[in-house]
């Protein structure tokens, strides 16, 4: 048995009697972890400041007084431009180049000159620094599954998390630890778990300590909402980018910019990321399509005992210990996550309809009204 291993028994026979445990989490709830996580991820939180500072700087002095306010620390002395954030503890500068792999040069003080040049917006410091904060309040939920967990799935909970009930085997029950930074208390007693679809749990088994298996993520929640009878909510990524997007263009139509290399551009990835939105939105379509095909000849092989519905399962690479309601419960999961993304899809689009015509319209009378000046 390894030292983890027992680490993670004892652990959770002493949390169960009440004995003390060294605290290792770095939080107790989803929100605060994700914040936490923001914060102390180096190399993420320079290229957030470093791109937000992209947008929001008039030019190279400009950008150098709302870096200093932002405490990203700056040095273009060298081939390679430095960076080094002075509200975290780093003692060490983190090279511009290893921020964005596919262009080293992205943050060097030639391309940050020219891509400058293309902005219109003109903010103070305070505005900047007062957006900045209000970007990093919005928590940005890093998950793949959102699954609901009722109180009779709980074991028992400790200020490091929760131990969840999980039968596996014949006839065998353990428990799989889940730290308080994944898991958000509901009112009711229930609890929202989030979690990443490749990340694994250790399961602890109640008869024996040594024994060892893991589950991803994926597995976890699909396990789960088997149990409660609830269906896994899956996040597409896109709407985080259409999200961000939106703001962003909203953002500088409040300031005046509505034209000019910087809003076209900002246009420009947001018809990009809804064109990502329809083409996922296809991909389910046939997901969805492949899963209901999926399910009939379950049906068929479990209530006929259908040879043809068999046959067909395994050309089509189904797993033979595959159950209608493990597919069931999948086909709930794409439907729901479809009608999420079809709905932010559609929204978007009459967003940018109605801006559009505003835009049109203003133009149009600044037209009119620039006539009737000259006559």
């Amino acid at each position: 048995m390894t030292k983890n291993n027992f680490e993670k028994v004892s652990d959770k026979i002493a949390s169960r009697y009440g004995a003390k445990i060294i605290e290792k989490s770095p939080g107790n709830s989803h929100l605060k972890y994700t914040k936490w996580q923001t914060q102390s991820i180096y190399k993420s939180q320079i290229k957030q400041r470093l791109d937000y500072l992209l947008e929001m700087s008039s030019d190279i002095e400009d950008f150098k007084r709302k870096a200093t306010a932002l405490n990203l620390s700056f040095d273009f002395s060298g081939k390679w431009a430095t960076y080094r954030l002075l509200d975290e503890p780093q003692m060490k500068n983190t090279r511009g180049r290893n921020l964005d792999k596919k262009r080293p040069e992205k943050y060097n003080l030639e391309s940050i000159i020219e891509r400058l040049k293309t902005n219109e917006l003109s903010l103070t410091i305070e505005e900047v620094v007062e957006r900045y904060e209000e970007k990093v309040d919005v928590v940005k939920q890093d998950f793949d599954y959102q699954v609901t967990v009722e109180k009779w799935q709980i074991d028992h909970m400790t200020s490091k998390g929760f131990y969840l009930n999980v039968d596996f085997g014949i006839a065998d029950r353990g428990q799989i630890f889940i730290g308080g930074y994944k898991v958000d208390q509901l009112e009711n007693g229930d609890c929202m778990l989030y979690l990443k679809k490749n990340e694994t749990f250790r399961l602890l088994s109640e008869k024996e300590a040594s024994f060892t298996k893991y589950l991803t993520g994926h597995d976890l929640a699909k396990q789960l909402g088997l149990y409660n009878g609830t269906v896994p909510l899956k996040k597409e990524p896109v709407i985080s980018t259409i999200n961000e997007l939106v703001d962003a263009i909203n953002f500088l139509a409040e300031h005046g910019v509505t034209e000019g290399t910087q809003f076209n551009n900002m246009e420009s990835q947001l018809m990009s990321a809804l064109g990502d939105a329809e083409e996922k939105l296809s991909i389910i379509d046939n997901k969805i399509m492949e899963l209901t095909k999926i399910a009939k000849l379950l049906i068929e092989k479990e209530s006929e005992h259908s040879q043809a519905a068999i046959n067909e399962l395994e050309e089509l690479g189904v797993s033979p210990s595959i159950k209608y309601q493990d597919i069931h419960q999948e086909l709930q999961s794409e439907k729901m996550s479809r009608k999420i993304l079809k709905n932010k899809f559609e929204q978007t689009v009459d967003e940018i309809n109605t801006f559009n015509e505003i835009k049109a319209t203003t133009l149009e009378e600044n037209k009119e009204k620039s006539e009737g000046k000259r006559i």
